[in-house]
């Protein structure tokens, strides 16, 4: 019984690999990027938080939401 889908044997994964690959570096860099941005505005509003050991600014982002 022969296969409807392409599988491994579809001559577009390596060009879709390499396109997945970069699609995952550039959201990696917008995490961190996003990351450093909220570090810096937890820092404006409560920079005590981050002073607390194990909370990071995505914590403290939270806990600032939710009081």
């Amino acid at each position: 019984m022969e296969g409807t889908g392409r599988g491994i044997r579809d001559s577009n994964l390596p060009l879709r690999s390499r396109q997945v690959a970069k699609q995952i570096l550039t959201l990696q860099e917008q995490m961190a990027k996003n990351h450093s941005e909220l570090e810096i505005l937890v820092q404006q509003v409560q920079p005590a938080l981050l002073n607390i050991y194990g909370i990071g600014p995505v914590l403290a982002a939270i806990i600032l939401t939710a009081w």
